[in-house]
């Protein structure tokens, strides 16, 4: 009896280990380059800007910036809720990330002290 356990758990971490290196090599082919990334930003920068104008030509507060966020963001886990897809989820992150930058670029940038 003790044997069979042994055996079934050797074969379920067997199983573990098969689905570890699985993901762990999916995720290594999915993985952007940083500039990849920030190309994507700038991209849905300019259609932001092109939708509803530019920080200058539409400004908002700080608190407005991440209310804004905070729909995209609500958005990305709807997506995720209602249909679990990894590209309707990175669609609105993406989404929430260009916001960002607009309302730095309106309110400018504060480096974190280190």
């Amino acid at each position: 009896m003790m044997s069979d356990n042994k055996e079934e758990l050797q074969d379920f971490m067997n199983y573990v280990d098969e689905v570890f290196l699985a993901e762990e090599e999916r995720r290594r082919e999915t993985m952007a380059k940083r500039s990849d990334v920030f190309r994507a930003i700038d991209v849905e920068r300019d259609y932001q800007d092109e939708e509803w104008g530019s920080p200058a030509s539409n400004p908002h507060t700080i608190f407005e910036w991440i209310g804004i966020m905070r729909k995209e963001l609500q958005e990305a886990e709807d997506a995720f809720f209602n249909r679990p897809a990894d590209e309707l989820m990175l669609q609105e992150v993406l989404q929430v990330v260009a916001v960002g930058v607009a309302c730095m670029e309106q309110h400018g940038i504060v480096h974190e002290k280190r």
